[in-house]
């Protein structure tokens, strides 16, 4: 259990400031880069608690690049995400469907709206250097079938490809910057004697650069940001964001929106020129260069995603900040526990990202070996099943574990007449205000408001168990007693033994 109480944070350093995120915490999933069912003034009001991040999955924002390739402004604000937010950038959607027997040789296959499209590694780079978000990952390639070892092997091997081309592409990019503008540095518990001294080395880094830039903040008395102030959150002692503004040379003047509207015009000429296929891999200097990581597959088997680390270059395992792993956890093949496996072929001071974790147990189990982020699309998949998040985080010792208790199905009859709150344990807005007879006539009658008051519930409810989570693990040094509790805590979470 010694990696279950090994407390860190995520420092996420931008060009124009710094900022940090307590782990371990959630990437809120995104379906077009809005979150599912919810305006921006419903979350503004009724969620601006919830994790400063974003996911945003290639599929379903594709369409859009050739709109913000147009927008004179940043892909942010035409998005409309504040600068305050975390933004990660995957290539796949961990909802939709696994396709098999689609990618080429040289190319990877995303599902969009309009069909299926082949993206080359230039194609796929460009695509990152057009929604400019603070991370994504090098491209992978999907088997051409999840039975046949030899097409595992031919999968392994393109990924790796992709991965160097990726890397190629991404050097130049960065041309004589020794490193990225956007990097994410892992920030440790001053407490844990255990952790190499580089990353206590780069937490002591990234800690004397804000401070620096608070100083200059306070003596300048400036807002600064790539386009705009930074919103401070609400008061909260676990999870704590702390902003820390940039110096005065990253504020916005007159020459650096010359150089916006050239990159973009840069940007539209890229993707404009003839075939998207035959789009040439020209990349500008641009303000903010996302971080760059290694993706495994680990759906299928523990041997396809141990062939893919073999295939890759002993360069980019030794220089990885940050890693990526795609999980599916329905696989017989590949429990839980053998991440570890491929865990250990990194450092330990690699940020570690799950996407793929559908489960409250999934999530712990992530925990237990290390991860820092994961997918937020628990709390959307069951809202479209029409189910209701419901457990007493506070009182979990006294929390019934059984499904029926855990996840209440709006669409019960039983609560036709049922006029307590959704749920007792809950504070939300929803169980403030509404009864389970309202949502249930709500999602029978298949009325619009159903899913935006259970994605509102079930969202309160997924950065609750998080929250709950980091609030155990901050007693850690203090008591055997804390200790005892998280264990408990875990225990009843390992018991959910579902996903959706």
């Amino acid at each position: 259990m010694s990696n279950f109480f090994s407390r860190r944070s995520i420092g996420f350093q931008r060009k124009c400031g710094a900022m940090e995120i307590r782990t371990p915490n959630y990437l809120v999933y995104t379906k077009c880069a809005r979150v599912p069912f919810l305006t921006d003034d419903i979350l503004e009001d009724h969620l601006s608690h919830i994790s400063p991040t974003r996911m945003l999955c290639l599929p379903s924002v594709y369409n859009l690049a050739e709109r913000i390739c147009k927008f004179p402004g940043t892909a942010r604000k035409y998005l409309n995400l504040s600068e305050d937010i975390f933004v990660a950038l995957c290539q796949i959607d961990p909802v939709d469907e696994r396709l098999y027997g689609t990618d080429t040789q040289s190319s990877a296959c995303i599902n969009i709206r309009r069909g299926r499209m082949l993206l080359s590694a230039d194609q796929y780079m460009s695509t990152i250097d057009i929604f400019d978000p603070d991370i994504s990952h090098y491209m992978f390639s999907t088997p051409n079938s999840a039975a046949s070892q030899s097409a595992l092997k031919k999968a392994a091997t393109r990924t790796a490809t992709h991965h160097f081309q990726c890397h190629e592409i991404y050097s130049t990019r960065l041309g004589s910057s020794s490193k990225p503008d956007s990097e994410l540095i892992i920030v440790p518990d001053k407490n844990d004697e255990k952790l190499d001294s580089n990353v206590l080395q780069m937490g002591a880094q990234m800690a004397d650069q804000a401070e620096t830039c608070s100083e200059l903040d306070n003596e300048d008395n400036c807002i600064m940001g790539r386009k705009g102030s930074v919103a401070t959150p609400p008061p909260d002692e676990v999870h704590k964001m702390a902003i820390k503004q940039g110096p005065p040379s990253c504020s916005f003047s007159a020459g650096d929106a010359i150089e916006t509207q050239d990159n973009n015009a840069n940007r539209e000429k890229l993707t404009s020129s003839g075939n998207e296929n035959d789009a040439d891999c020209n990349y500008k200097s641009k303000s903010n260069i996302a971080e760059m990581a290694i993706h495994i597959d680990c759906t299928i088997s523990i041997q396809f995603a141990l062939n893919q680390i073999l295939e890759l270059d002993s360069y980019l395992i030794q220089s990885a900040k940050t890693l990526f792993i795609f999980y599916n956890p329905k696989s017989l093949l590949f429990p839980l526990a053998d991440l570890k496996i491929v865990l250990d072929k990194f450092s330990p001071a690699v940020a570690k990202i799950l996407i793929g974790a559908k489960s409250l147990d999934c999530i712990v189990g992530g925990i237990e070996l290390g991860f820092d982020l994961f997918d937020g699309s628990y709390a959307y998949l069951l809202t479209t099943k029409n189910l209701a998040l419901n457990f007493d985080f506070k009182n979990f010792e006294c929390c019934d574990v059984k499904k029926e208790a855990i996840l209440l199905d709006a669409e019960k009859l039983a609560y036709k007449n049922n006029f307590e709150p959704l749920s007792k344990y809950c504070d939300c807005y929803v169980c403030k205000n509404y009864t389970k007879a309202y949502l249930n006539h709500l999602t029978v009658t298949k009325e619009l408001l159903g899913p935006i008051l259970l994605m509102i519930h079930n969202l309160h409810s997924f950065d609750a168990f998080f929250m709950t989570i980091r609030k155990l693990l901050s007693f850690q040094h203090q008591s055997s007693e804390q200790k005892e509790k998280f264990e408990c805590f875990a225990s009843k979470i390992k018991e959910l033994k579902f996903s959706v």
